[in-house]
Order: C-alpha cells, then sequence, then structure tokens
C-alpha cells in the first residue's frame, strides 16, 4: 500500500511538473494562438533547429582546419625467442621489452584556397540552415492559417445546414397539418419529407467536414492525442473586406511585392546562396590542379629492456638518450590521376549552372505565387460585393417562397430550389470573405509581415 501511494504520488509531481512546463492551453483558441502554438511544437522546426545547429557546428570546424593537426602515440612490445649471443656464437633464450613514444604536428601552408572555400562554403551553408528553418516556419504558420480557416467555413456551413433542417422540419410540421385538412396533396409532402432527409444527411456530412477538418488543424499543431479541441472554442477574425482597386493596380502592386519579397523569401535567397556556394565550389575543383605544400614536425624516443640482464639503463637516461627530432615540408603535385580533376571540375560547372536556373525558376514561382495572390484577393473582395446582393435578394425569394407555400400558391420544388439557392449563397459569401482574409495575410506576408511571434 505505501509503495503504490509513493508512485501516485510520483505521477501526480510528473504531471505537474510537465504542465508546468508546456503551460496551461487556452480556452479559446484565436488564429495568432494556434499559429504561435503550431510553430513552437510542430517537429519539424525541431527537426530544422537541429539541422541549423548542425551547419553552425560545421562553420566552426572549418575555421578549425587552418590549426596544426597534432597527433601522440604509444607503443609497447615484448618479445620471446631464441638468438645467437654475440660473444660466444651460441643459441639463447631471450626476453626484451621495448616501448616507444611519438608526437607528430603538420600545418597545411598552401592548397589553392581550398581552406579559405571551405569555410566560405561553410558560411553559406549555416545562412541556409537559418533560412531553411525560417521557410519550414512560415510553411507551418500558412498551413496552420489554412487549416484554421477550413475548421472555420465548415463550422458555419455545419451551422447553415443546421438551420436548413430545423426551418425544413417546421415546414413538413406545417404541411402535415394543412394535408390532414384536405389542403395540400401527398405528393408535396412526400418532396418536403425527402427535403427533410436530404437535409439530415447534409448535416451529418458537414459534421464529418468539420471533425475532418479539426483533425487536420490538430496535426499542423502538433497537438497531444489527449488534448481536446472544439471547433466552436475558436474564435472568427476578424473580416473586413476593403474595396478592390482592380486588377491593373493589383498587378502593379503585385511587381512592387516581388521587388520586396525576392531579396528575403528563404526560397529565393537558398536558391542564391546556392548560387555562390556552387562557385567557390567551382574554384575549390580548379585548385586541386595545382600542388599542395605543407609544414610537418615531431619528436620520437623509446625504451628498450632485456628481462634476463639485470643491469640496464634507466627509463629517463634511455628516454633522454634516445630522444629525437624532425621537420620537413612536403610538397604534393598532381600529375596524373585519371582524369579525375578534370571531370571533377566539369560536374561542377554543371552543378553551377543547374543553381542558376533553379534560381531563376525560384523568382519565376515566387512572382507567379505573388500576382496570383494579388489576384485572388482582388476578385474575392469584389465578389463580396456581388455575393452580399445575391444573398439578400436570395434571402427575400426565400421568404416570399415560403409564404405562398404556406398559402398553398407554390409548390414544393419551388420551396426546395429557394432553400437550396440560399445555402448556396451563404456559402459562396463565407467562402469569398475566408478567401480574401487568407490572401490578404498572404500579400501582407510577402509584404515583409511576420506570420507568427519572432
Amino acid at each position: 500500500m505505501k509503495k503504490l501511494t509513493t508512485l501516485s504520488v510520483f505521477l501526480i509531481a510528473a504531471g505537474l511538473q510537465a504542465a508546468a512546463q508546456n503551460g496551461p492551453l487556452p480556452a479559446s483558441w484565436q488564429l495568432e494562438d494556434c499559429i504561435d502554438y503550431a510553430v513552437e511544437h510542430n517537429r519539424n522546426v525541431r527537426i530544422a533547429q537541429r539541422n541549423q545547429h548542425n551547419s553552425r557546428l560545421s562553420t566552426v570546424e572549418a575555421y578549425t582546419a587552418f590549426l596544426p593537426h597534432v597527433s601522440a602515440g604509444v607503443g609497447a612490445q615484448f618479445s620471446f625467442g631464441r638468438t645467437i649471443e654475440s660473444e660466444t656464437n651460441a643459441y639463447t633464450t631471450v626476453s626484451n621489452f621495448n616501448n616507444s613514444y611519438s608526437l607528430n604536428a603538420s600545418l597545411p601552408l598552401f592548397n589553392s584556397g581550398a581552406l579559405i572555400q571551405n569555410v566560405r562554403i561553410a558560411r553559406i551553408q549555416e545562412m541556409m540552415g537559418l533560412k531553411s528553418l525560417e521557410q519550414t516556419r512560415d510553411n507551418i504558420a500558412l498551413e496552420t492559417l489554412k487549416a484554421y480557416m477550413d475548421v472555420l467555413y465548415y463550422r458555419e456551413l455545419h451551422a447553415y445546414h443546421q438551420g436548413k433542417l430545423e426551418e425544413s422540419r417546421r415546414q413538413l410540421h406545417r404541411l402535415r397539418k394543412l394535408h390532414e385538412l384536405g389542403r395540400r396533396s401527398q405528393a408535396d409532402l412526400t418532396l418536403v419529407e425527402a427535403q427533410c432527409a436530404a437535409d439530415e444527411h447534409a448535416l451529418l456530412q458537414g459534421r464529418s467536414q468539420v471533425e475532418s477538418a479539426l483533425l487536420a488543424l490538430r496535426n499542423r499543431m502538433s497537438l497531444p492525442a489527449d488534448t481536446r479541441l472544439d471547433a466552436q472554442w475558436l474564435t472568427p477574425p476578424p473580416v473586413g473586406v476593403a474595396e478592390s482597386n482592380g486588377l491593373e493596380n493589383g498587378f502593379l502592386e503585385a511587381d512592387r511585392l516581388f521587388q520586396q519579397a525576392e531579396a528575403w523569401m528563404p526560397a529565393t535567397a537558398n536558391a542564391r546562396h546556392t548560387v555562390q556556394a556552387n562557385r567557390y565550389s567551382l574554384r575549390q575543383s580548379i585548385g586541386n590542379l595545382f600542388p599542395t605544400l605543407s609544414l610537418s614536425g615531431g619528436l620520437s624516443s623509446g625504451y628498450f629492456k632485456t628481462l634476463e640482464k639485470g643491469e640496464f639503463d634507466s627509463f629517463h637516461k634511455q628516454f633522454r638518450d634516445k630522444l629525437g627530432y624532425y621537420v620537413g615540408v612536403n610538397m604534393s603535385i598532381p600529375i596524373f590521376g585519371r582524369l579525375n580533376r578534370v571531370y571533377g571540375i566539369k560536374r561542377q560547372r554543371n552543378r553551377l549552372r543547374n543553381a542558376i536556373d533553379d534560381y531563376e525558376l525560384q523568382r519565376d514561382e515566387l512572382q507567379r505565387s505573388i500576382r496570383q495572390a494579388v489576384m485572388d484577393r482582388e476578385t474575392a473582395a469584389r465578389s463580396v460585393g456581388a455575393l452580399e446582393k445575391q444573398l439578400t435578394a436570395d434571402s427575400l425569394a426565400y421568404v416570399t417562397t415560403a409564404r405562398k407555400f404556406e398559402e398553398g400558391l407554390s409548390g414544393a420544388i419551388d420551396l426546395q430550389t429557394a432553400a437550396a439557392n440560399l445555402l448556396r449563397s451563404r456559402a459562396s459569401l463565407l467562402q469569398s470573405r475566408l478567401t480574401y482574409y487568407i490572401k490578404r495575410i498572404l500579400t501582407d506576408y510577402y509584404n515583409g509581415k511576420k506570420l507568427y511571434k519572432a
């Protein structure tokens, strides 16, 4: 019993400690909260952070290549066997112990700038690691934004289906009374019953879409499996729609945004860094055709003892007497390496050309994405005004048709058509509003605005 109590206390303390480290989750989730949580807890971000740290270590390692390489060695050897005595010329059995010590150092003096190019390449790769980390965070933020808006869209659409089902049930209740009084036909009653069943199916399907969108949002945020997230906890952002400036002005804005975004966007920046890194690698490959020069030096000593002899010099005396030094200058001249160096230069030139083409592709893709985002924003802004008018007209048409249906002046098919048009107008207006909000955030992002807290 005492062991169980101790275990329970330990588990409770561990749970409290974990809760204190992670912090309490908010009762309601705004868009900024979801994005910040996703950027902080997503596993891809942690992987990118470790990769960036590795690139920083590679930079330090490139700098240390200018330092001397120092190594030390110690050896011990026992030998047993028969040998010829030098004085008596007779065989005798001896046992020897040999101990050796060495210390060596080497320093590169000239290698055609290979070490300098390595430092430059390492520094570029470190900058690329930072940009890759930034790109990972930005991608997660944009994916979380889209997943958040999907949840809001399907949640509101589910509410529209629920309201439509309640209205269909009210119509069905009135129609049954009118049918009992003989004022409406069996055909109208059957059509309204079928409409109620269709609305129930749409409501169930809408709930499934909400749960699927919530699951996608949870995955983007990397929420723990035991953490509950309800669609009603999400707070809709203020979706204010500005007037459209027209596509011509939008394209001018897109060109301005491209000039700004091309310099700092992670994808284009990394493509530009890749071009520069390949230039340094090409210089390094060309440098392999030239000789290399290095300085080396060291010292060595040893100790020897014949185990059968009682008299021998001490370790200190032998170590001092056998101590030796050496200093050397080494030159390596490449003469023929089976064309490896020549073909290496050609391959590196091809890599450089590929990097330049990839950079141009990244620029074209960025320009296309910016123009598409601006065009979608302007289209959504103009659509909102038109859809608001359409929604007003469809609402009035539905109210009029419903009143006529209750008075027996219109059929069930007319009522179904008016209800479907009203639902379609509501969904289209909601989608246009959310699309405008997403594209507005995206254009602000291209303008340099952060998607998350730095």
